[in-house]
């Protein structure tokens, strides 16, 4: 059935029928490589536009945006010593926070990180990423579901499933099960 299905193919699409082996493989060969290039343009405009838009505030900051300037001032000071420096969560909290983001705006953190690093005052992210979520566990990931907006959930749904499932709760007795006290008021 396979090869009548073929052949009625070749018969209907003659360019289909005149490809050989090595024509598939030099179309491959090309795609890949065509592919190459396009990850390294999309990595270089990412590049430019993140460079762009940090360029953009630092010349904001210089006019009218006096906590942009105060955080870059936050950082230069933090860059240039050689000790006891501030913790994360300080930058993050202070003006400094905004400034961290335009020079760094994808952190790879594991959630009790996220946790320790971050502020919960506020939504630091636009996306919160769960790879591996069966490795996770629901204590660990809730205080990293409030430092963003959205949150993705990667994982295999099977290990997450055995994750999940628990062995059933004690059963819960009812009121007509129960002896309730009598009020004698």
């Amino acid at each position: 059935m396979a090869g009548k299905s073929l052949r009625q193919l070749y018969r209907s699409n003659k360019a289909f029928a005149q490809t050989s082996a090595h024509n598939v493989e030099q179309a491959v060969a090309t795609v890949k490589h065509c592919y190459g290039e396009l990850l390294q343009l999309n990595a270089a405009y990412i590049r430019a536009n993140i460079r762009r838009q940090f360029l953009d505030n630092v010349q904001r900051s210089q006019k009218a945006d006096e906590t942009y300037m105060e955080g870059r001032r936050i950082l230069e000071n933090e860059f240039s010593k050689s000790m006891r420096y501030k913790s994360i969560r300080e930058l993050c909290s202070r003006a400094s926070g905004r400034v961290l983001l335009d020079l760094k705006p994808i952190w790879l953190m594991s959630p009790l990180s996220v946790s320790d690093a971050f502020p919960l005052d506020q939504p630091f992210f636009d996306a919160v990423i769960f790879d591996e979520a069966s490795q996770i566990t629901l204590e660990e990931g809730v205080p990293a579901l409030y430092r963003a907006p959205q949150t993705i959930i990667v994982g295999d749904e099977n290990k997450c499933r055995q994750r999940i499932s628990s062995p059933p709760a004690p059963a819960i007795p009812t009121t007509s099960a129960l002896t309730l006290p009598t009020m004698s008021c």
